[in-house]
């Protein structure tokens, strides 16, 4: 069954959610602009209103006052100004706006107030004269008809609008209050959902990039045991070929009475056995890179006895490519283990010091007890591991680049830390190039 499809079927996916919590973003922000302008605008018309109606210090008392003074002096000298009439009027005007904005309390009570609401207090005021009207008892003269209003920008507060009338004045203001960073204020109020929509859109984006790195290993594993597969089966050919034809060779009259050539017919049948045996290694290798578990039958052995055995088995096997030194303590340490796969693990070690070594490849093998642990080394004295790869040879498919003309699939180390892994123990090596490997397993005693 092919992937590729629902893979892309979930990048859609995931891209088609993350523009739905886009949306939800944007629609909770207005919502939340919506809901703070009318919050702000209720609390900012109240304060206010009390500015105005509760105390003489407060508000804008101070500025009537003083404009209903300077009104009625206004109002007596104004009947003696004919053509400059308009510039006069012009020039008190001006000067209510001074008067206003130098009496002006609101701001300092308007900040009191929203700190005992615990609401934003970072905001400036200013007002527009919508209408100024000079009065006596007998006329009305309006010196600033009513005008449209043109908010200072779009994030005002509605204007409260503050209407007085006195003797000798009438006066009518828009009084506006602006909040210097609304945004800040709107993320402020939907910064839970905000942060939910957010770690939604990353975890259906980590998710997704999680299953495709999973699909990508996969197929990358698919692709080399595929590989591996059509490899193996012309190889396996090549040897069982030569094999059942030197086999053949010895029933024939003329080799069997000839020691020479019996010798080289063993000798090619020793060299195609071994290269088969390496062969079937490699889909060892394989099989339990495929598995999750690579332990799962365990029994008491004698490590000592198995040890011993595996490097005698092999040793022979390959007696003349490699001298296994042994040296086994105590003789006789029952563990529970796998036998299979510890004998899996131990040949996936030694024949990597027999592949890698340019001549007889010389092996120290260890067992000893040590700080309520058991201990296996294989020593070597080949050309080492470079220090930047020593951290690497564990993963899988994994290969040096000194190691590409011999043959394998980059499984051998990996078995082996899996196997040390299950049998609550673990692997680890001390190499230095040109001098030799060390390969130490510690397995902790149960």
């Amino acid at each position: 069954m092919k992937k590729t499809p629902v893979i892309y079927l979930s990048l859609i996916g995931a891209i088609a959610f993350s523009i739905l919590q886009v949306l939800l973003i944007v629609k909770n922000y207005q919502l939340q602009k919506e809901n703070i302008y009318n919050k702000y605008t209720s609390h900012i018309k109240k304060a206010l209103f009390e500015a105005q109606n509760t105390d003489d210090d407060l508000g804008l008392h101070k500025s009537w006052n003083t404009l209903e003074n300077i009104s009625e002096a206004y109002l007596s000298e104004r009947f003696f100004i004919d053509h400059k009439q308009k510039k006069q009027d012009s020039l008190f005007l001006k000067a209510v706006y001074k008067i206003i904005s130098q009496n002006d309390n609101i701001p300092v009570y308007l900040q009191s107030y929203l700190k005992e609401q615990n609401l934003s207090d970072d905001f400036e005021t200013n007002f527009i004269i919508t209408e100024f009207s000079i009065l006596d008892f007998s006329k009305e003269v309006n010196l600033l008809k009513k005008e449209k209003l043109q908010l200072k920008n779009n994030s005002a507060i509605q204007p409260y609008f503050i209407n007085t009338e006195r003797d000798f004045f009438r006066i009518r203001l828009a009084y506006y209050v602006d909040f210097r960073d609304e945004q800040k204020l709107i993320l402020k109020e939907m910064a839970g959902m905000l942060t939910l929509n957010i770690i939604s859109i990353v975890l259906v984006f980590g998710i997704f990039i999680y299953t495709l790195a999973k699909y990508i290993s996969q197929k990358r594993l698919s692709d080399v045991k595929s590989e591996f597969i059509n490899s193996i089966t012309h190889e396996l050919k090549t040897p069982l070929t030569n094999i059942g034809m030197a086999a053949a060779s010895l029933e024939i009259e003329p080799f069997i009475n000839s020691k020479e050539k019996i010798q080289e017919l063993t000798s090619i049948i020793k060299r195609q056995n071994r290269y088969l045996s390496e062969l079937v290694d490699n889909v060892l290798k394989a099989a339990f890179s495929g598995k999750k578990q690579f332990s799962k039958n365990k029994q008491d052995e004698d490590l000592s006895k198995l040890l011993f055995d595996i490097a005698d088995d092999f040793e022979k096997g390959h007696i003349d490519c490699c001298t296994i030194k042994k040296s086994i303590e105590p003789s006789s340490l029952i563990h529970k283990v796998d036998k299979t796969a510890f004998t899996v693990m131990i040949s996936n070690l030694l024949d990597n010091a027999v592949k890698y070594s340019k001549e007889k490849a010389k092996i120290e093998l260890a067992l000893f007890e040590k700080d309520n642990s058991i201990i296996v080394s294989i020593k070597d004295y080949g050309p080492g591991i470079p220090a930047e790869y020593q951290h690497k040879v564990f993963e899988e498919f994994v290969r040096l680049p000194n190691s590409k003309t011999k043959k394998g699939f980059g499984l051998g180390l990996y078995t082996v830390k899996k196997i040390a892994l299950e049998h609550n123990g673990n692997v680890n090596i001390d190499s230095e190039t040109k001098t030799g490997t060390n390969v130490v397993i510690k397995l902790k005693k149960i």
